[in-house]
């Protein structure tokens, strides 16, 4: 069995994780537009094939498995029609995709018993319209499934292995070639699914990291204000709270140490957040100024704050240096749906730079070196 499994993760890689989600999705997108299709032409051919079929041969194979085959797609046909929809959840997409293949392979495993039938009951010079109908069938079939890749493989599988075994131990040396042809395309078809399935995981991939460097600080890797903004507008949660966080005296860091130095003190200051921010939404808004968003109302944020501010009173270590800056903060919340991000940004903003006037020694934004140490910015931490 280790062999098998093998053999199996080594055709069928996993999907990653990050973008499992997204694949169902897809693939439900791809079915709504191709599967559809699939069933109206299956109707029609293999209602056409059964008014041709021999009248000599058995009933089952001329009348019961085409009209078996016809129910089944019409009733497929009538409930993709009137399931189409432009989002689904990736539970949903990924159920119905199980359904697809639940369904199809067996429908499949049906039209080639019914083809290798009529081959073996028509008469020679016939014969040949069958095996067009199945190939012609079991290729339809990967095309429009081509999307779930084992799924595709298994029905084209089930459509051409057997129909080739039966050309070759029964037919002629015609029918042998088209049996080996058959083989032939089918593994250039497989290696068309496995690569678009590639393709298809890499653009995603592609994507999820594009929106995780369009969301991200390149600096901090924390959310950036795009990110913030999103969230905000997209949040059902109500009420809630937001707070802007500024460092004091970030610029006599920069004046004196360096800008490269400042970005480490940056990088610092968003590991110590985030290690304190909880369950919240962390974000760098620009320089030295950081955003928390929770749900929640602005007492429950307040204190949320003071934890995180009290973290950043701790000197911080930098290049042998220790520093110890201050924070100030203003906090706003909402509590409806009318509230929306510009004005909850805004509010914040004001309560901020209320609390940054409060602090003359905030403003002042000197720092003395002391050796290898800096004397404190603001020692007193203000959260309103």
């Amino acid at each position: 069995m280790v062999p098998l499994r093998r053999l199996y993760d080594r055709i069928f890689p996993a999907i990653p994780a990050i973008i499992a989600d997204e694949v169902d999705v897809l693939r439900f997108q791809r079915l709504q537009a191709q599967v559809p299709l699939l069933y109206m032409t299956m109707v029609t051919v293999v209602a056409a094939a059964m008014l041709a079929a021999d009248p000599q041969s058995p009933f089952i194979l001329r009348v019961g498995i085409p009209v078996i085959v016809i129910a089944i797609a019409q009733v497929r046909l009538m409930w993709w029609l009137r399931n189409r929809r432009t989002n689904v959840a990736a539970d949903v997409a990924l159920r119905i995709s199980r359904l697809a293949t639940a369904i199809s392979a067996p429908v499949v495993a049906i039209c080639t018993c019914w083809s290798v039938g009529s081959w073996l009951y028509a008469p020679p010079d016939t014969r040949a319209y069958y095996i067009l109908l199945m190939a012609m069938g079991a290729l339809s079939t990967t095309f429009a499934l081509s999307s779930i890749r084992f799924t595709a493989l298994l029905n084209m599988s089930l459509g051409i292995i057997p129909t080739a075994i039966v050309l070759w131990a029964f037919g002629g040396p015609m029918d042998q070639i088209v049996a080996i042809v058959a083989v032939i395309c089918a593994s250039f078809l497989a290696r068309v699914v496995l690569q678009q399935h590639e393709q298809m995981v890499s653009m995603l991939l592609m994507k999820h990291q594009l929106r995780i460097e369009a969301d991200s600080d390149p600096l901090t890797s924390l959310a950036n204000r795009r990110a913030l903004h999103r969230v905000m507008v997209e949040a059902d949660a109500r009420p809630l709270a937001l707070a802007l966080i500024d460092l004091d005296g970030f610029k006599a860091v920069n004046d004196n140490f360096g800008h490269a130095f400042g970005d480490k003190l940056l990088v610092a200051v968003a590991e110590r957040m985030r290690a304190a921010a909880g369950d919240a939404l962390l974000a760098r808004l620009g320089g030295d100024e950081f955003a928390l968003l929770a749900s929640g109302d602005a007492d429950a944020m307040r204190r949320r704050v003071d934890h995180v501010l009290i973290e950043l009173a701790r000197p911080f270590d930098i290049d042998g240096r220790t520093l110890a800056i201050g924070a100030s903060a203003g906090v706003a919340h909402c509590t409806d749906q009318g509230c929306d991000a510009m004005r909850l940004l805004d509010h914040a903003d004001k309560q901020l730079y209320a609390a940054k006037a409060a602090r003359p020694l905030a403003k002042s934004g000197g720092t003395k070196p002391m050796g290898n140490r800096v004397s404190p910015v603001a020692t007193k931490i203000t959260a309103r």
